[in-house]
């Protein structure tokens, strides 16, 4: 799942064409991002089992938690109005005991995604007398759900959605910019094709720290 469009990815570089390269930029660059936070950023559900740690927290492995689905104690469903969500974390009101795998855990975590259609519709909406206010993840409780109401002609778009912050696209877009200057100078970079397919894959040697350093709050910690 990719967080960056084409379209968006080549107005931001300047560079116009239809070679499916662009494309292998985009995904090169986000899994580079999703290597360096930690976690995917796509919105999917999780089951995990976990050591309790007679703290009252947990750490997960993916972030922002949208939602818990179930939680298991030693064998016992818990209310999960027992639980806050922050980030990663699951702040339990009482304290999980001690124990090698002994909580389950069900939850969604992620960043929705904005499908090519919707996208289109929202860019279009932009000329109507509404005006589009997108809200943005800012790395506090990421429970919370964000209601936007699009009133486009006679029509309303309305839905909760988990945002991409927007740091994080961007770091995305340049560094998917530096991969395709790099693949355009021959610095660094290798490809090779694939029959007629157009596929490439890429060895990249550019030390990307000081792009990813911007968003380095959005990494999973561990307690």
């Amino acid at each position: 799942m990719r967080f960056v469009f084409l379209e968006e990815f080549q107005k931001y570089t300047g560079v116009f064409n239809d070679s499916p390269i662009q494309e292998s930029f985009i995904g090169a660059a986000q899994g580079i991002v999703e290597n360096y936070l930690g976690y995917e950023l796509k919105l999917q559900k999780y089951e995990t089992y976990i050591d309790g740690n007679g703290n009252s927290e947990v750490s997960l492995k993916a972030r922002p938690i949208k939602r818990l689905i179930k939680v298991v104690i030693n064998d016992e469903n818990i209310d999960l109005k027992n639980f806050r969500l922050i980030n990663e974390f699951i702040i339990y009101y009482n304290r999980f005991p001690t124990g090698t795998k002994n909580v389950y855990v069900e939850y969604e975590a992620g960043y929705d995604y904005l499908n090519k259609d919707t996208f289109n519709n929202l860019l279009d909406c932009g000329d109507s007398e509404s005006e589009i206010d997108e809200p943005i993840i800012d790395g506090g409780n990421s429970n919370s759900e964000y209601e936007n109401i699009i009133d486009c002609g006679n029509s309303l778009f309305k839905s909760n959605i988990n945002y991409i912050p927007e740091i994080i696209k961007s770091t995305i877009l340049r560094i998917a910019a530096i991969l395709q200057s790099e693949s355009d100078s021959n610095i660094g970079v290798t490809s090779k094709s694939f029959g007629d397919s157009g596929n490439r894959t890429f060895i990249n040697y550019t030390n990307f720290d000081k792009y990813l350093q911007p968003i380095s709050s959005y990494r999973i910690l561990r307690i």
